[in-house]
């Protein structure tokens, strides 16, 4: 049999590295739809802006793993794309937001996703949009 691992860039040609327990975390994907109402930026009180929208969620996300996770099991969320806007004078209506996520324990894994799902509903009920979470378990 051969193994090999694609993020060990540190480990020598040759050498061989072994360890008790997990080595590599369960690897999620996750895509956010964030709707808002879109509309002439010189009019920004009559739209909900899609952009400032996913900025709290983006930020808002942040918090999952350094603050509602144990310290001692590791884990990870990445926001690794945004696309959304038009238009230097156009509040955007619709942004998507791309990332992943990974933990070692089935727990973390959990817990991850429904705090993940628990911010998309406040930051929406917040600002006035409507956020849709897609959340895609890996291995």
């Amino acid at each position: 049999a051969i193994y090999g691992l694609h993020i060990w860039t540190w480990a020598l040609f040759g050498d061989i590295h072994c360890q008790l327990g997990p080595v590599m975390a369960a690897s999620d994907r996750f895509r956010i739809d964030v709707k808002g109402k879109g509309g002439h930026g010189a009019g920004p009180h009559q739209t909900v802006d899609a952009i400032v929208e996913a900025a709290a969620l983006v930020t808002s996300l942040q918090t999952v793993v350094s603050r509602s996770n144990d310290p001692l099991e590791a884990a990870v969320l990445s926001c690794g794309t945004i696309q959304g806007g038009y238009a230097a004078n156009i509040i955007a209506d619709h942004v998507v937001v791309c990332g992943t996520t990974r933990s070692f324990l089935s727990s973390t894994q959990e817990m991850i996703r429904t705090r993940m799902e628990c911010i998309c509903c406040g930051v929406a009920a917040t600002y006035g949009g409507q956020i849709d979470l897609q959340y895609e378990y890996g291995y």
